[in-house]
């Protein structure tokens, strides 16, 4: 669920603060741009289940509605699954390493528009990005975390690359990271993300930013159920979340771990948060 709004962005624009078009922030409650891996491992409460034991970011850009007001989710879902064609061995899958920085664009090696769609449920507006699964490594087979234009170590998986599904310039697989986060702005409305150029391109510039900060041993049962292929999987210390999303004025405004109170203002900012910071 929510955690917060922010003009920044700690992988693209790394200590500078407000260089970025306004994010919807879940996860690690206090990622800005100041966040390193280090820092978001160690400090920072959860917005998602489990609490501490997933103080990744997760981030995307915000959704206004046609009175230019950032819109909160009516939901957020984090999936970590396995893709695969003939021949995927699933025990290649390895755990996600702490500190790898993504970056979801359509510019990643192997990607495209298939991994980034606005569609509809229900009449609302819900977005889905797929992040790639395929990080470079160095010498020593150790993953690599980062690179200067923030995608060059990752790639998509293929159905030619059994047994991973990797190529071999990216051979280290990880679980399959993917975003479904719905709105309930109407699809057929005015809204746009802070990242479109103009809202006649609404929805083109979706992308997605994550950086893993796992507890390491539940990292390691969340590679084990992917490796298994159990639908769902159950951790330790999951339940209701630790930190709930206070409006301006205070009201929690979630029911349960992932659903609005119906009653709720989907809208407590106004036009406070721009497309960009001042």
């Amino acid at each position: 669920m929510t955690s917060h709004f922010s003009h920044d962005d700690p992988v693209v624009f790394p200590g500078q603060t407000g260089a970025s078009h306004a994010h919807l922030y879940w996860g690690n409650t206090g990622a800005d741009a100041n966040s390193t891996a280090r820092s978001l491992q160690e400090t920072g409460n959860s917005s998602c289940e489990g609490g501490t034991t997933n103080r990744s970011a997760y981030w995307m850009p915000a959704l206004f509605n046609e009175n230019d007001e950032a819109v909160i989710p009516e939901s957020i879902f984090v999936y970590y699954k396995s893709f695969g064609g003939a021949g995927f061995d699933r025990s290649t899958i390895r755990p996600i390493p702490a500190g790898l920085e993504m970056l979801a664009t359509d510019e990643v090696q192997g990607g495209g528009s298939w991994a980034f769609r606005i569609g509809e449920h229900d009449g609302d507006t819900e977005a889905m990005i797929r992040f790639p699964e395929c990080l470079a490594v160095l010498g020593n087979g150790e993953p690599i975390l980062s690179s200067s234009d923030n995608i060059s170590h990752l790639s998509y998986a293929t159905i030619h690359s059994a047994p991973s599904g990797c190529p071999s310039s990216h051979p280290y697989r990880i679980p399959t990271v993917s975003y479904i986060v719905r709105f309930g702005v109407p699809v057929g409305s005015g809204w746009y993300l802070a990242s479109d150029e103009s809202t006649a391109t609404k929805g083109q510039s979706l992308h997605a930013d994550y950086v893993a900060a796992w507890d390491a041993g539940t990292m390691d049962q969340l590679v084990e159920c992917t490796i298994t292929a159990r639908r769902s999987c159950e951790f330790p210390g999951r339940g209701q979340l630790p930190e709930r999303f206070d409006t301006p004025d205070g009201r929690r405004i979630y029911r349960y771990s992932v659903m609005l109170e119906p009653e709720a203002d989907r809208t407590p900012f106004g036009t406070a948060i721009e497309k960009f910071a001042r």
